[in-house]
């Protein structure tokens, strides 16, 4: 999602910088946690945060590996209830977190409360309905790949209430709150199949993971993203086809990779960034 060269922007969009205290909400195994680390070269603290005790043990593992954990480390907590004292942080943060939430207001506040005042609030969020899908080999799977885009976003709203556009939405939100300079700006990722930056064998194991779970997926979770699926209108037969022609399409790059140098599909969308102060 984050290239190496893009990083520099992102840590400028959340104005890092060495000395701070950041805390990073919904961090799960800590890969934006690190991202964030490496704006402070070493001098301040960044905490994760996370519900999930096993997503927590094993950021806490990386961390330790990678030598960094004088500085970065993890705690269990809720975005509702996050277990720091009020204007404990610099920075408070969060990627891809917002989104999935039925009202994400009472997050947002806890990230106000333990914000500094002069401190940032920063969301990286995405949005589904600014995704770019394209198979040239197979205008079919294109298709289908948008239908299926749009049908999982309605359908998580109608049954779970969650917006997958309110990466775009949340400046009025911050606004609203009383935050101070609020801004947006955007990240655009790409995966583009052909890419020679990307190593071969990245590109390889994302197609076995990909025949991994056609393979693998018990017939209750496919059932139950069939239902999901349906009621943000995507028939059943477009799912199930869809499902196979992805399957078909790892398997033959699988068995023939270098097929890959000239395959010219993409995924690509735009990662949002709001900020904004704390008065």
């Amino acid at each position: 999602m984050w290239r190496d060269e893009s990083i520099p922007l992102l840590l400028k969009y959340l104005e890092i910088h060495p000395g701070q205290t950041v805390v990073d909400v919904g961090c799960g195994t800590g890969f934006f946690t690190r991202l964030v680390a490496r704006g402070l070269r070493g001098r301040g603290r960044v905490l994760g945060i996370d519900p999930d005790q096993r997503l927590v043990k094993t950021a806490t593992q990386i961390a330790k590996t990678k030598g960094i954990a004088d500085y970065v480390s993890f705690r269990l907590g809720t975005g509702e209830s996050l277990p720091v004292d009020d204007q404990f942080a610099d920075r408070v943060v969060c990627q891809t977190v917002l989104w999935v939430m039925r009202d994400p207001l009472p997050t947002i506040k806890e990230m106000l409360r333990i914000c500094k005042r002069g401190g940032l609030l920063g969301a990286v969020e995405g949005a589904w309905d600014h995704l770019i899908l394209h198979y040239p080999a197979d205008a079919r799977l294109t298709e289908l790949q948008r239908k299926y885009a749009a049908a999982r976003a309605r359908g998580v709203s109608k049954l779970y209430g969650s917006d997958w556009g309110r990466a775009y939405k949340l400046a009025s939100v911050f606004d609203d709150l009383g935050l101070d300079r609020v801004r947006i700006d955007g990240y655009p990722y790409i995966w583009y199949e052909a890419d020679d930056r990307v190593p071969l064998d990245y590109k390889l194991e994302y197609h076995r993971d990909e025949v991994r779970k056609f393979e693998g997926r018990a017939a209750k979770e496919v059932k139950e993203e069939r239902s999901l699926l349906t009621a943000g209108g995507m028939p059943g037969s477009d799912f199930d086809e869809l499902r196979r022609r992805g399957y078909e399409r790892s398997k033959r790059l699988l068995d023939n990779p270098e097929l890959i140098a000239s395959d010219y599909s993409l995924q690509s969308g735009i990662l949002f960034v709001t900020t904004g102060v704390k008065q």
